[in-house]
Formats: structure tokens, sequence, C-alpha cells
């Protein structure tokens, strides 16, 4: 009995992380890339979309990137 439940915690475990790995791959095949922008649908307004040719962006403790907020 022991067995078949570690059996069973491992196949989550493996088809969750599985899971994990395809959506990250789906994702990156569009468009625009939904971890560089702050208009999402997750996105918090601490969001703080930068990119090297922002120089007017201001942080702030509470300031989060959308990359951070996306993983």
């Amino acid at each position: 009995f022991a067995i078949c439940i570690i059996a069973l915690y491992i196949a989550f475990y493996y088809n969750t992380i599985m899971a994990w790995a395809l959506y990250y791959l789906l994702s990156s095949f569009r468009a625009t890339l939904p971890w560089t922008t702050c208009n999402n649908q997750w996105n918090t307004p601490n969001c703080t979309h930068y990119l090297s040719t922002d120089l007017n962006v201001s942080w702030t403790n509470s300031s989060i990137s959308p990359a951070e907020e996306f993983y």
C-alpha cells in the first residue's frame, strides 16, 4: 500500500514539473513574451516595466519586474 502512495506522489510531482516546462516552452513562442510587459492579468500595480532605453523609470522598495511576477 505504501509503495502505491509513494509512486502516486512521485507521479504527481513529475507531471507538475513537466507541465511547468511545457507551459514555459509554449509561452516562449508568442510574438510578445509575457514576462516582458506589465499588461497581463496577473501583474500587480507594483509591476515596473523597464528597458535599457528607459531613463525615467524610478524603482521603489515595492517595485517588481514583470519577469519576477510571471515566474
